[in-house]
């Protein structure tokens, strides 16, 4: 991968329109992309991760007639 974009976690919420508390519970769970530490206190989200998700999680809501998969 080539110089990935990174988010941090207020472009993720504002792509995602989760909470912060949501995002790091599926993340814990899988369900979720996971970040990637960068240092003690920075975490970033690979952008093309966040698309991927999205994208997996629009279709599986068209699919289920409007019921995302969690």
């Amino acid at each position: 991968m080539k110089n990935p974009t990174m988010l941090n976690i207020r472009e993720v919420i504002r792509r995602t329109a989760l909470s912060r508390s949501t995002i790091y519970e599926w993340e814990s769970k899988g369900k979720f992309p996971v970040s990637i530490k960068l240092g003690l206190r920075a975490k970033r989200w690979v952008e093309s991760d966040i698309s991927d998700w999205l994208n997996r999680h629009i279709e599986g809501s068209r699919r289920s007639g409007g019921q995302a998969d969690d």
